[in-house]
């Protein structure tokens, strides 16, 4: 009986230390989770502060493009009313930037050429082809575009400036035309993926190309009239819109 009791004294000793070892562990336990609820409220709220800072920029920076729109809308209106009191201007500013847009073009088309590891190589060596007819036209008309801008009276009436003047049409032609042409050959005998949108884009580009080449009204000229009404369509857009941002603004909407 004796030994029973004593036996029951230790348990209750070896009970009462586990006891007091988990609440101290709980309590530790406790301590670390609150710290580290701590820490998460602290985190998302830097992530929230972070948040409204953003928003606040994108807000600012949207109720101030206003100021921008009406400054193109401005640049715009200048260019177009200068587009149509000097014609002359006029198609060198055509020249010069399609031009540049056709160089633009051939760059991203080398870029892709180098990054592209689908094509065949036969289809590759095609598609160089293109784009180096496509550099000899950029060349061609910023040359011209840049004489005729910085030239005295015997560049601007020379033969080269002339020449490309007078076949801009073709030159605009064969580019559009060719980058219709190569697609659909690419889907016809290289099997290449195309979506709706490029099958429409190269029509597209196939009618332009066809219309320059065989359309005598494809002019300089012409095209610079085109191009002018673009312009002040887009200034008049951009001046409605800069007009609509500034009384939102202005209403605090």
């Amino acid at each position: 009986m004796k030994k029973n009791k004593n036996k029951n004294e230790i348990d209750f000793q070896v009970d009462s230390t586990e006891v007091v070892k988990t609440e101290e562990e709980i309590a530790q336990e406790e301590a670390l989770r609150k710290e580290q609820e701590e820490k998460l409220r602290l985190k998302e709220e830097a992530k929230q502060e972070k948040k409204e800072r953003n928003k606040e920029r994108r807000t600012t920076f949207v109720n101030s493009m206003f100021i921008l729109k009406m400054i193109g809308a401005a640049v715009l209106l200048g260019l177009g009313i200068w587009m149509l009191v000097d014609v002359n201007t006029a198609k060198q500013l055509v020249i010069t930037s399609t031009g540049a847009v056709v160089a633009l073009l051939s760059i991203g088309r080398i870029i892709w050429l180098f990054k592209d590891k689908e094509s065949t190589k036969r289809f590759k060596l095609i598609t160089l082809i293109e784009i180096i007819i496509d550099a000899c036209v950029a060349v061609f008309l910023m040359i011209a575009g840049i004489k005729y801008q910085a030239g005295n009276e015997e560049e601007k009436t020379s033969k080269f400036v002339k020449f490309v003047e007078n076949y801009y049409r073709y030159f605009i032609g064969v580019v559009f035309y060719a980058r219709g042409v190569l697609h659909f050959f690419a889907v016809s005998f290289f099997k290449s993926k195309a979506t709706l949108v490029n099958f429409v884009t190269n029509i597209v580009f196939l009618t332009t190309g066809a219309f320059c080449i065989f359309s005598k009204d494809a002019t300089v000229k012409n095209i610079a009239r085109v191009l002018t009404v673009l312009v002040l369509i887009t200034c008049t857009y951009l001046g409605g819109d800069g007009i609509y941002q500034f009384i939102k603004f202005k209403n605090g909407k």
